[in-house]
């Protein structure tokens, strides 16, 4: 088996996330593309700490990459050598940029109105997921039929970033139209049964322990995909979900159309459900729990952009120009002649 592929068979057994695995094997692919001689290939296990630090500095200066994509292909070829090559690097020294202190871009509660008023159907919906739930596109998207409790009005989250599952209340607003949503994917779920290709993917080793699921319709995505699609790797035809990045290129469209003069995409619906939920007095605990972060210091990052805390905080300004009309009413020194 070459290389690649099991350190691709090591991250997956690892239940890393399916876009994880795909930027971590082609970060390692470009790793050792960079290392060729002319047409001569070199074998992994020849190079060494220097090798790697050439690469990163290409990276950093030639690439001028940002600092999270740095630190990502330091991750991927560091575990690649450590899991796959079984020659951990050590001592690595090279120019790698800080990551610069982010401040995320939200919405008042008015533009999220105006913004949600440009969008129907699934779209509308995922969007109200993404603002009323704090969940990410892809979180979102890949919602399946049994994550939907409407018995206790809460949603489960399954193996969100870092392989972690949460629970999220349903906001009342749209539980009717969840209930329509789950209605619809029975619809096609019929369908699929009908024509003999009901059929998703399920998550890690769950199809060897119960092969049935997946084509169950508890199984079945929430938003499901339009058209049937081969899977990537499997080469078995059946059933998607829609696509993050899609969704997200359509809320950036609302965005235009509601004239909001702000860089928006689908991750803004949950910097904004964090930051309104502060804004109305919520802890920053119960934040942490609803978004699913490990550590509080990534949630506190809201408190930078809460308007109420902000509107608290008097410019200096006016005491400025109060000393400047004083001023003003001095004679003035005539400088003429």
């Amino acid at each position: 088996m070459k290389l690649l592929e099991q350190f691709e068979n090591f991250l997956k057994g690892r239940k890393y996330a399916r876009s994880t695995v795909e930027v971590y094997v082609s970060r390692v692919n470009e790793f050792i593309r960079f290392q060729k001689r002319g047409t001569t290939w070199v074998h992994p296990k020849e190079l060494g700490t220097k090798d790697f630090e050439r690469w990163l500095n290409h990276l950093a200066i030639d690439k001028k990459l940002s600092a999270s994509s740095q630190n990502q292909a330091f991750s991927a070829v560091v575990l690649f050598y450590k899991e796959t090559i079984k020659q951990p690097l050590e001592n690595v020294d090279a120019l790698r940029a800080r990551k610069s202190t982010y401040i995320p871009t939200v919405l008042s509660a008015g533009e999220a109105s105006r913004l949600l008023e440009h969008l129907k159907g699934e779209q509308l919906l995922l969007a109200q997921l993404m603002l009323g739930c704090g969940m990410r596109v892809s979180e979102a998207c890949s919602l399946r039929v049994k994550d939907i409790d409407l018995d206790n009005d809460m949603i489960h989250i399954r193996q969100s970033k870092g392989n972690k599952d949460r629970i999220v209340p349903i906001p009342a607003a749209i539980r009717d139209y969840l209930e329509k949503q789950i209605a619809n994917t029975a619809k096609i779920h019929a369908w699929d049964v009908a024509d003999g290709c009901a059929r998703v993917e399920l998550p890690n080793a769950f199809d060897r322990k119960s092969p049935r699921a997946a084509s169950s319709l508890e199984w079945y995505w929430l938003f499901c995909a339009e058209k049937l699609s081969k899977h990537p790797t499997e080469n078995w035809m059946g059933r998607w979900h829609l696509h993050p990045d899609h969704i997200s290129s359509q809320v950036s469209a609302a965005a235009n159309k509601a004239q909001i003069r702000k860089k928006v995409a689908a991750h803004t619906l949950r910097h904004t459900f964090a930051t309104l939920h502060l804004h109305s007095g919520t802890d920053l605990r119960t934040i942490q729990k609803l978004l699913g972060h490990n550590d509080i210091r990534t949630t506190m990052i809201y408190t930078h952009v809460d308007p109420a805390g902000l509107a608290e905080a008097k410019s200096p300004l006016a005491l400025v120009l109060r000393a400047g009309a004083v001023g003003q009413s001095k004679p003035q020194r005539n400088f003429a002649g």
